[in-house]
C-alpha cells in the first residue's frame, strides 16, 4: 500500500478489507490513471503522488496541491474515469449508448 498510496489515502483504505477494499482500490487506480495518461506521463513516476479523497471524489497532488474533479461511472459493465478542463463545463450533453446486437 506504502508504494503506490500516499499517507492520506493510506488512511483512508486502512479500514476497508475484502469486496470494499476492492472496489476503493480499483475506483482509485482508474482515476489515477486517468490524471497520469492525460498529463502524457507514467505510472511509474506519478502513481505514488497521487491520492483520492474518497469521500469527496477529488484527486489531489502531493506535491503541488493541485485538485481535480474526476468524472466517474460503468458502462455495460467497465468502469470509467476521465478528466480534463473540456469536463468542467456546464451541464455536458448526456451519454447516449445504443447497441444493435450485431
Amino acid at each position: 500500500m506504502q508504494r503506490f498510496y500516499p499517507e492520506p489515502e493510506q488512511r483512508q483504505l486502512a479500514g476497508c478489507d475484502g469486496e470494499p477494499l476492492r472496489a476503493a482500490v480499483l475506483r482509485s487506480w482508474l482515476i489515477k490513471e486517468a490524471i497520469i495518461k492525460a498529463r502524457h506521463s507514467s505510472l511509474a513516476r506519478e502513481l505514488p503522488l497521487w491520492w483520492l479523497d474518497h469521500a469527496g471524489g477529488t484527486l489531489h497532488h502531493v506535491a503541488t496541491n493541485h485538485v481535480v474533479r474526476p468524472l466517474e461511472g460503468a458502462l455495460m459493465g467497465w468502469r470509467w474515469a476521465a478528466v480534463g478542463e473540456a469536463l468542467e463545463l456546464p451541464q455536458p450533453a448526456p451519454l447516449t449508448w445504443h447497441f444493435d446486437g450485431g
